[in-house]
């Protein structure tokens, strides 16, 4: 497995999560157990022990009558592994249910934190092989400290019982560590899995296959979401194949017609002796042709222009009214020939952002299909206002109008309707003309309706 890998990752991280769950339940449940053991011993401590403080505290200071008391003592001793050791305040031992005799200074150190503190303590002692757990507590008669009355009981067996059962859990964490890690890498390889069919997948499609598509799991997470998101990717990506496969198809029919078509003539013209008229105007079609080569050229340099990145970096001031003015003149010299009347309706000084002779292409464009497409002797309104923080610019002409199915596609590439077949022209235009507004965050917008006019709106953000 690759140590790189998010399989491998996933898997140590279930494993460690595991280990350090399951290490904290452990000791968790152990501190627990030892706590529970300790504290039942410690209350039946507390609980002997005072029975017999109440009983000592009523003999008082007589050792005789405290001796005296030493059914008592074998009453409590009979109870399963508890000692009870009487003590006066010189430390002496006055009465004791051990078998075995201890030396005074074996139980010091309790009695004499019990004198000098006059509270109950809880410590543990060895007694020989043994340890006991202690409870002390100070003995008074009528007010006066008596003595210190000793309560124990072997904690050997919790000791022995706790350590059985570190053992016990240490061995089950031991056992759980492979099948743990197993789990982990069967988890990491079950949640890949999709990831991995995605990859798969991907690796299969290329550009000749680009129907393909990735199953959705439908589980609705994000997984699925990834799987929705290559899919509108590769639709994308198919698409732009597409128009890609379809703009090179264009370019070549639009730049193969005029060079077939000046060959042809010029072909001819050689084919026997002409006059100089007859060569003039083999020559003149010639430069028609060469002229619509080169607008072509240029419409394909405006469009790869528009759409490489320096395009967005080209944010200079730009005073629209001044451009507008210019562009009208050159309207109004194309319209002459269809005696169309051009009406100019400019606010002054307005300022926009970008560059001023991509702006003036993308207008000058709208402008040309406004005569081309205009009736003769009919007119063209040319208006240029400001609202808000935006420029509205509309060019509206009573020519042939658009088709009403041709309106979603007049900006694409190359499109023309087919009503305006006989009309010369790329289908270049728009689509220029849209991707330059909409670099410098404009609107173009196109209302039209056939036989009547087309009313085109630009708006451009003021500076």
């Amino acid at each position: 497995m690759n140590i790189r890998s998010i399989k491998f990752r996933l898997t140590i991280w279930y494993f460690l999560a595991f280990l350090l769950t399951t290490t904290v339940i452990f000791a968790g449940f152990f501190l627990l157990t030892s706590q529970l053991l300790y504290q039942q011993t410690d209350s039946s401590l507390i609980s002997h022990g005072n029975k017999v403080v109440e009983v000592v505290s009523k003999q008082g200071q007589d050792s005789n009558e405290v001796l005296a008391q030493r059914a008592f003592l074998y009453e409590f001793s009979e109870i399963p592994g508890m000692l009870v050791i009487i003590m006066n305040t010189r430390g002496d031992i006055i009465s004791s249910s051990l078998m075995n005799s201890f030396d005074r200074n074996t139980f010091a150190a309790m009695h004499r934190q019990a004198i000098n503190s006059r509270k109950n303590i809880l410590t543990n002692t060895r007694l020989g092989s043994q340890s006991i757990r202690f409870y002390a507590s100070p003995v008074y008669f009528e007010g006066e400290l008596s003595g210190v009355v000793l309560v124990g009981h072997p904690i050997d067996v919790i000791q022995s019982s706790l350590n059985k059962l570190s053992l016990t859990l240490i061995a089950a964490f031991a056992v759980m560590l492979f099948p743990t890690l197993l789990g982990g890498y069967w988890f990491s390889v079950r949640a890949l899995k999709p990831v991995s069919d995605i990859s798969r997948k991907l690796n299969k499609i290329s550009g000749e296959n680009l129907s393909e598509r990735i199953n959705d799991p439908g589980t609705g997470d994000e997984i699925s979401e990834l799987a929705t998101t290559f899919n509108k990717l590769l639709d994308r990506i198919k698409l732009a194949f597409k128009r890609e496969r379809q703009f090179i198809a264009d370019v070549a029919h639009e730049l193969k017609t005029p060079f077939a078509t000046q060959r042809t003539g010029l072909e001819v013209s050689l084919q026997k002796e002409r006059s100089k008229a007859e060569y003039k105007k083999v020559i003149e079609e010639a430069i028609i042709d060469n002229n619509r080569l080169s607008n072509t050229l240029q419409n394909i340099l405006d469009l790869a222009w528009s759409e490489a990145s320096q395009a967005k970096a080209d944010n200079n001031k730009v005073n629209l009214s001044s451009l507008l003015s210019e562009l009208g003149e050159i309207a109004v010299k194309l319209a002459q020939a269809k005696s169309i009347r051009v009406n100019l309706d400019f606010q002054p000084d307005v300022f926009v952002y970008g560059k001023e002779d991509k702006l003036g292409r993308a207008i000058l464009n709208c402008l040309d299909n406004a005569v081309k497409y205009s009736k003769e002797k009919g007119h063209i309104d040319i208006k240029l206002k400001t609202h808000g923080n935006i420029a509205i610019l509309t060019i509206s002409d009573r020519g042939l109008g658009i088709a009403k199915e041709d309106l979603p596609y007049i900006f694409e590439r190359f499109y023309r309707g087919a009503k305006t077949q006989n009309i010369s022209g790329s289908g270049l235009g728009l689509a220029i003309s849209k991707s330059i507004i909409d670099i410098y965050k404009g609107t173009i917008t196109v209302k039209s309706i056939f036989n009547k006019g087309t009313t085109i709106t630009i708006t451009l953000p003021l500076v």
